[in-house]
Formats: structure tokens, sequence, C-alpha cells
């Protein structure tokens, strides 16, 4: 039987409560071993990037990072990739906004060929400002990822697409997540889900990987701070409960867990502490 959305949130509500950290809840889990080697998406060290990327890339492989998601730096597409791998790191997603990726799909699917990357992720997936959003733009949304999504799988790549806090405003039978998620087809959209936005959105993972099971295969992980605002923090300085989240991994069809905090302003200390609370986690 389909969950009304009155059901929805009270099974969203009462699980919320679990989200949050909770030092001794699941202790003795432990990520299947593909998942506890994360990546790390390239925004969270953008100023070390920007200054010396050979330098950057090879203190996050020292650092443990295996898989990164990210744009070109250095100018030459090529050359930049072929010196990652050589670093042991693998740039596995690209992507951009749906504008851009609406106006030149032909340049995602070049950048995501250069890169030797499985996904294009789609970012920000409407075309309007972010203040008025409704089931309409949610439609049209759902509509351009499915035209991107067929454009790229056809070009040998995966679309997903990322969400953030605004997708879980409720519209009155359901949420602009839903909208989208009951709309885009599976088989050509999959789903990047940033767990702060999740949470930040009063909206629960886990809740979210039962009522769409399989279909999120890209996760990013960022804490959230103590504060009433809710900021963002680096993995392991906040309050979010990311064993009991991943511990319905295989339930959410997860193959690649990303570290990430875009706020981050500094220098690769976010990058360090993070890996190393995500391998002391799990």
């Amino acid at each position: 039987m389909a969950q009304t959305r009155r059901q929805f949130l009270t099974t969203s509500s009462l699980a919320l409560s679990g989200v949050l950290l909770s030092k001794h809840a699941l202790a003795s889990f432990q990520l299947p071993n593909d998942l506890a080697h994360p990546g790390i998406i390239l925004n969270t060290v953008s100023k070390p990037m920007e200054e010396d990327y050979k330098h950057t890339l090879i203190r996050l492989a020292e650092m443990g990072y295996t898989h990164i998601e990210g744009g070109i730096y250095g100018g030459d597409p090529k050359s930049y990739a072929r010196f990652a791998s050589d670093t042991g790191l693998r740039t596995f997603a690209t992507g951009d906004a749906m504008h851009s990726l609406l106006n030149d799909p032909a340049k995602a699917i070049r950048n995501a060929e250069a890169l030797q990357a499985q996904y294009i992720v789609c970012y920000y997936p409407y075309l309007g400002s972010s203040e008025h959003l409704g089931r309409a733009e949610g439609l049209q949304a759902a509509a351009n990822l499915n035209k991107l999504g067929l454009e790229f799988k056809t070009a040998g790549f995966t679309l997903a697409w990322h969400n953030h806090a605004w997708e879980f405003k409720d519209l009155g039978t359901e949420t602009l997540f839903d909208v989208i998620m009951h709309n885009v087809d599976p088989e050509l959209v999959k789903n990047e889900l940033d767990l702060y936005w999740v949470i930040k959105g009063n909206a629960d993972p886990v809740a979210l990987f039962k009522k769409y099971p399989g279909r999120f295969e890209l996760v990013h992980a960022k804490d959230m701070d103590y504060s009433e605002g809710k900021g963002m923090t680096c993995l392991g300085e906040g309050i979010i409960d990311f064993k009991r989240i991943f511990a319905h991994a295989e339930t959410a069809g997860i193959k690649r867990i990303i570290i990430e905090n875009e706020q981050w302003t500094g220098g690769l200390e976010c990058a360090a502490t993070s890996i190393k609370s995500f391998k002391q986690l799990f």
C-alpha cells in the first residue's frame, strides 16, 4: 500500500530522533570493504587545489582517499586526469548545474571522458531561483533529468542529481524531493544524496533509503555542528550519527561515500580530520 504523506512525516519525525549522534549506537557495525575507503569532492579543498593541485592530490592520496569528485584543474584535462591517476586517485564523478548541462551536454560528456568519470552530477536541477520552488519546478526538473539521463547513458555515463534542504519543504501531499523521485526514470537518473542537507531539511536519510530503495548510488557526508543554525562542520566534529545511516547502505544502494565540506575555506585540515574520523567510525 502506498505510504501517505502523513504516515511518511510521522515515520520521519520519529526516525529523525535517531539521526543525531549516539555514541554507542551500532558500535559493532562495519561498512563493506568497497565503501570503507571514502572519496572526497574537491570543493572541500578548493583553495589548495587552486594554489597547487598536484601537491594537493598527492596529499589526499597520502591521507587515504581513493576517489575524487570534481572538475578539471591545470587547463589540460588529459594531463590532469593522468596525474590524478598516477597518485592513486580515480575521478569517478564530475558535473555542473542544470542550466549548463542543458546548454552544452556535449561539453559535460567530453569532460567526463577526459576524466574517465563514471558519473555526471547535476548539482542544481532547476532552471530558476530556489526561492520559488514548487511542484511545477519539480516536474520540469524531472523531465530535464530524464532527457539528460538518456543522453548521458547513451554516451556511457550515469546521471545523478544532488539535493539540498529545500527539496524537503512540504507541498501539501508530498515534498519536492518526492515529486522528482516519482517522475524520474530510475534507470536513467540516480541520486547523489547529501546527508547534511537532508537533515537540515528535517528529513531522515534512512526513511528515504527505505522509501526509495536502491536509488542512492552516491552519498555526500559532511557533519552538522552544535549551533542553533545547524551549520556545516568537518565529519566527526558534529552531531550526525553516520553509523546509523550507513548501516542501511545496502538498502540505499550506495556505491560511493564522498566526504565534503564546501564551506571550508582553509587548507587540507578538514580533509585530513574527516577521513581520520571516518576510519575511526568504521
